[in-house]
């Protein structure tokens, strides 16, 4: 008895397919059919009305598409992670009933399909109804053009309008990217541009032109959740979670209420003077758990005469200039600076490393402390100290992160014991550099004496985080 293959059909009104030997030849031909068809479309299940099924057919779809929300495109690869590969340019559209549509009902899904354009935008979402867009595991690409236009431009005007990526990567290699006037991402209005998942895109504008995003107006982005930007900027070597832009900016806040949130994400900038933020108009930016990359002397966390700009747990690198004891590194003046946590930390190598007391040759923590100081090349150099007691009173440098481990679930209670730690600004190879972090690390005696101290006249910078004494 032969097998029968059975794929599970989600509740959609009506299917519509495209593809070889199928109903529709064209996927244009059958949105229209199925805009036909839903003419008067029920309310309550609207957002669920109709789904297109594209089939591989060999190559690409090449069609300028007209998108509704309600009618749902989806790929129908031949093997999972392949996108059905679709060329044009493709413009977000709404029947006359859809203005009087609420944001739910206005929905539209765009699943396992892999979107490029050589020539114009890749899409233009405008119009003034509310909509909320979804693409979920495509591929935005907008490459070898002549013409500096965006991957997304989002231009609706309702104040609800949306587009959410969930597990996207967006391309943007425009080799007549002007500077100040390209950009991958552009949002207008009140417009919503969000983002998360463990996948993402690259940002790469030619000749250091384009700038990954701009908002203007009060609109808002965000990337959150780590997502993944495989990247490498101009060179384009995969690099896990990461933005990465080629050019002069990569976000611009156009709009005095305009604003922009990265969270879990690395970002880097590898243009020579390229910077994160440009502040236009104002706006604001919060920078969560992140790691920032800027690459030469003059390139800058803000510039711009105002705007706010919020931070937690973000460690910068690269070459720049700026008053790291402020805290600032490069934000121009009259941006507004909000510390949520003592958590900035500021590195001229490119990567981390840690030593590990206990391994390596490192019996005591001063061993491992010394080896950390004394290597070089490295961004982050943290020394790691195992649950126990350590009858040492330990000298620490400038520039190390120091931080003891703890077997609870929750991390909160110190589980690692040094007798005294005294920090010295002339100790070791930094000479004086950086700052010196310590953190879950009880400081105790049993015997009088102190637990902290600091030597020498130089200035310093030590942070102790959930320490005892």
């Amino acid at each position: 008895m032969s097998r029968a293959k059975f794929r599970f059909q989600e509740g959609f009104s009506r299917i519509y397919r495209v593809g070889p030997k199928l109903q529709y030849a064209t996927i244009q031909a059958a949105i229209d059919q199925a805009v036909a068809d839903l003419v008067t479309p029920n309310a309550q299940n609207y957002a669920l009305a109709a789904q297109v099924e594209i089939y591989d057919k060999g190559s690409a779809y090449t069609e300028n598409l007209s998108i509704y929300p309600g009618i749902h495109l989806k790929g129908i690869a031949p093997r999972q992670g392949a996108g059905i590969p679709i060329t044009g340019n493709h413009t977000l559209t709404f029947t006359a009933g859809q203005a009087a549509q609420t944001q739910a009902q206005n929905t539209l899904y765009l699943n396992d399909l892999a979107f490029t354009s050589t020539a114009g935008r890749v899409f233009t979402l405008g119009g003034t109804a509310p909509v909320d867009v979804r693409l979920t595991d495509c591929s935005v690409v907008k490459t070898g053009t002549v013409d500096g236009l965006e991957a997304f431009l989002c231009s609706n005007s309702n104040a609800t309008a949306r587009v959410r990526l969930t597990d996207v990567t967006v391309q943007f290699n425009d080799t007549q990217g002007v500077a100040g006037t390209s950009y991958a991402i552009r949002c207008q209005g009140s417009f919503q541009f969000e983002w998360q998942g463990g996948r993402g895109g690259f940002f790469s504008g030619f000749a250091g032109n384009a700038t990954p995003i701009r908002l203007e107006g009060s609109a808002q982005f965000r990337i959150t959740s780590g997502a993944g930007f495989a990247a490498g900027g101009a060179s384009g070597v995969p690099f896990p979670t990461q933005i990465s832009a080629y050019g002069p900016y990569v976000v611009e806040l156009a709009g005095a209420s305009s604003g922009a949130t990265f969270q879990n994400v690395t970002v880097a900038n590898a243009f020579a003077n390229g910077s994160f933020i440009n502040y236009v108009a104002a706006g604001g930016a919060r920078v969560l758990n992140c790691h920032i990359g800027l690459q030469s002397i003059s390139s800058k966390i803000g510039n711009g005469a105002s705007g706010a700009f919020i931070y937690k747990n973000m460690t910068v690198e690269g070459t720049y200039t700026g008053n790291v004891t402020t805290g600032r590194n490069n934000i121009d003046s009259g941006i507004t600076v909000t510390e949520i946590k003592n958590s900035l930390r500021f590195t001229t190598s490119q990567w981390e490393r840690s030593w590990r007391v206990g391994e390596g040759g490192y019996s005591t923590v001063q061993d491992a402390i010394d080896a950390a100081d004394a290597a070089t090349g490295w961004a982050f150099k943290s020394v790691i100290v195992p649950p126990g007691n350590y009858n040492e009173d330990i000298i620490l440098p400038l520039g190390l992160y120091l931080v003891g481990e703890s077997r609870s679930k929750s991390g909160l209670q110190p589980e690692v014991n040094i007798r005294s730690i005294t920090v010295d600004p002339s100790y070791g190879a930094l000479g004086g550099t950086g700052e010196s972090w310590i953190e879950n690390i009880n400081f105790l005696r049993s015997t009088p004496g102190v637990c902290f101290k600091t030597v020498g006249a130089a200035p310093l910078s030590a942070v102790f985080n959930r320490c005892m004494f």
